[in-house]
């Protein structure tokens, strides 16, 4: 199994059947997430970056994550919504700062 900031074997085999997702295609077509603080992280050809870098205002929003799990402000949502709904259990959350 590959390593989770790896990408799987056949989005690098140069010999992949036709129709096979490459890197770059996977990139170009994934969804953005939202980190704890609402910000929006999307793909790139160099991994996950947050809207607000490279003047962020929060901690490690200038460095790109090479995963989402990467993201070093967990948890991270599918949607602005879904980061809106859960507000109340982020404020039941520990504090990291």
């Amino acid at each position: 199994m590959p390593e989770p900031h790896e990408p799987p074997p056949e989005l690098a085999e140069p010999d992949a059947p036709p129709g096979t997702p490459v890197a770059e295609q996977v990139a170009e077509n994934a969804a953005p997430v939202w980190c704890a603080h609402g910000v929006r992280w999307q793909q790139t050809g160099d991994g996950w970056w947050a809207d607000d870098a490279p003047l962020p205002e929060h901690l490690g929003h200038d460095v790109p994550a090479q995963h989402p799990g990467a993201i070093p402000c967990q948890p991270t949502y599918a949607s602005r919504e879904a980061w809106e709904a859960l507000a109340p259990a982020r404020e039941l959350m520990p504090d990291d700062e």
